[in-house]
């Protein structure tokens, strides 16, 4: 088709009234949300260049976009009877002028494909916002800054995402738009692809050497009020469920701070599941305070042995990333959120840690020599053998006890496999971080995001587990001296051997 016969067709078609509710199954509308008068004059070219696909016709459709992305789409939704709808930002210019063709014959082979972008995310970070997720695909050209960013590249025809970006949204279905919820320009998009979900429909990014598609303005804003609506209505289908086990044992007055600070946390998808052998009903009167909250999970196994009760709330975790939080431990509020975010973005990290400090029983924070100073200046990816090293050359658990770290799914049978060992070690987190690290990196978090209670009735207190500790920590290191060579075997031993002299002098 001629750009001259084009153009006539396009000032036809141009915000044409749906016939009755019957989609045109050969009919492609071009949606663009106006901010200013008029369209500008080289979007319309790029558009009335674009090719249709053969027997195709398109119209454009402009509607005010100051009310908010939304409400503008949805508006042009009603307003088109086309099958095939492209919602475009007024600052896109399209590059591949074969998109569309390449656009509706993937709709026309995948039934099941609801929307389809030239940029994406296949998972949302826990503050919600696409953009800062490691996990995207596609490519964008920068007219402003002259480069191009390219994401991950798309493997196939088109990749499945969680997310498309709102640059250009292309879809086969109509669905409304959350105006409800949405008045800005961010979070419509990735709300939509959501929505698309809920009905059984994928999200997917086009195939591409080179970028489709060049943008010609700012950055989309991330409005506050938008993201918290965001989260509040999608975050328990949009991030990873985290699972906070919390065994505990008549230390009511403990446990309610415990899980008075798991639910606080800023991270929008938990469940917390407590497991209580209490001999007592303190515990269990507490917790009827919380029927109401659904993230709660509530077991009653008086006389329960410890080592069941620490098992308990692991076998019956559905997370995809879980931590511990003992009764007299307490998380900051945006632990979860902060591990979170580094396990869902990284790849190659074991579980994620951060400094703890140590506080008495009134909460108030105490110097501990254990705990300070840091092991590290910034917060860092520690190589999994160089943490090893690390603990094993102090003989002291920088990386913190089992409140302190997030753990990703994978690792709960190396915690199981640990905690049900007889006899039982008094180095159940050291053993289980050995063991991790030799599969992948610690990532070490300098801000204080968990505390760690000492009070009279810890068994850590008890001088003769210190004494095992001391016991288990020579064993360790004699372990892992047989397993290598040169100085760094003779180094191990010689360590294990000052420990094991030193208890032989304190006859134990």
């Amino acid at each position: 088709m001629n750009e001259e016969k084009r153009d006539e067709e396009m000032e036809e078609q141009e915000m044409q009234p749906p016939q009755g509710n019957v989609q045109d199954a050969k009919k492609i509308a071009v949606i663009v949300a106006r901010h200013g008068e008029a369209l500008p004059a080289d979007f319309l070219m790029s558009i009335r260049l674009l090719e249709q696909p053969a027997g195709f016709t398109m119209e454009l459709v402009e509607v005010e976009g100051k009310a908010g992305m939304a409400a503008a789409y949805g508006q042009a939704m009603e307003a088109s009877a086309a099958k095939y709808k492209v919602y475009i930002d007024e600052r896109v210019r399209i590059l591949d002028s074969h998109l569309l063709v390449r656009i509706v014959r993937l709709f026309e082979k995948h039934a099941d494909l609801g929307v389809l972008g030239i940029s994406g995310t296949k998972l949302l970070p826990p503050d919600g916002i696409a953009f800062h997720s490691t996990r995207r695909i596609g490519s964008l050209r920068l007219a402003g800054e002259g480069r191009t960013v390219a994401w991950g590249r798309v493997l196939g025809e088109a990749e499945n995402v969680l997310a498309v970006d709102g640059f250009l949204m292309a879809t086969q279905v109509d669905l409304p738009w959350r105006e409800d919820l949405f008045h800005g320009a961010a979070f419509f998009d990735a709300a939509q692809c959501l929505e698309f979900r809920r009905q059984g429909l994928r999200s997917a990014v086009v195939a591409q050497e080179e970028p489709l598609a060049e943008f010609q303005g700012d950055s989309f804003p991330a409005d506050e009020a938008g993201r918290r609506a965001f989260l509040a209505e999608y975050a328990t289908e949009a991030l990873p469920l985290v699972s906070i086990l919390m065994p505990t044992h008549e230390r009511p007055q403990f446990f309610k701070l415990a899980l008075e600070s798991a639910l606080a946390q800023t991270y929008r998808n938990i469940e917390i599941i407590v497991s209580d052998n209490s001999e007592d009903d303190r515990t269990e009167e507490l917790i009827k305070a919380y029927a109401a909250d659904e993230r709660i999970h509530y077991m009653r196994d008086a006389g329960l042995p410890a080592p069941r009760n620490w098992l308990k709330p692991l076998e019956g975790m559905r997370g995809e990333y879980f931590a511990y939080l003992f009764d007299d431990d307490l998380y900051a509020p945006e632990k979860i959120e902060r591990m979170a975010d580094v396990l869902s973005m990284e790849d190659g990290v074991a579980f994620v840690t951060s400094h703890r400090c140590a506080i008495d029983e009134a909460g108030n924070i105490v110097a501990d020599p254990a705990i300070d100073p840091l092991p590290v200046e910034e917060t860092s990816r520690i190589p999994g053998e160089l943490a090893i090293y690390g603990l094993l050359e102090k003989q002291a658990n920088f990386i913190g006890e089992f409140t302190t770290v997030l753990l990703p799914r994978r690792a709960r049978e190396t915690v199981r496999e640990i905690l049900q060992r007889e006899p039982r070690t008094v180095l159940p987190d050291v053993e289980c971080w050995m063991r991790l690290l030799e599969e992948g990196d610690l990532l070490y978090m300098v801000d204080t995001l968990s505390y760690f209670r000492r009070h009279e009735g810890q068994a850590s207190a008890d001088p003769a587990a210190q004494i095992e500790g001391a016991c288990t920590w020579a064993k360790l290191l004699r372990e892992r001296a047989a397993r290598e060579s040169g100085m760094k075997r003779k180094h191990l031993f010689e360590k294990a051997e000052l420990i094991e002299t030193v208890l032989r002098a304190r006859g134990r």
